[in-house]
């Protein structure tokens, strides 16, 4: 739910994205590492944002991100998340 009576409301579509950041996760541990596989020191997890638009479908304005987050398990593999977002009936 929500009070807001248009997707624009919470700025562009990155920023809405800061909005929703909870469904990329959230570490819930402090580390402590050096800087290895790409990652910063101390850090273990890192969300890359590859594109933000805003469309309009049928009179309706949408936020679509496009965001891919990894974690330093020795992977180096990712997940790509395709996030798309709209005010109805605020």
């Amino acid at each position: 739910p929500t009070d807001k009576t248009s997707i624009t409301q919470y700025g562009t579509p990155a920023e809405f994205l800061s909005s929703v950041s909870f469904l990329l996760g959230r570490t819930t541990q402090t580390f402590i590492t050096g800087s290895e596989g790409g990652f910063g020191a101390n850090r273990v997890a890192a969300a890359s944002l590859l594109g933000a638009e805003s469309v309009t479908k049928k009179g309706k304005t949408y936020y679509e991100v496009d965001c891919v987050t990894r974690t330093a398990d020795g992977n180096e593999g990712g997940r790509h998340h395709l996030i798309s977002g709209t005010v109805s009936n605020g």
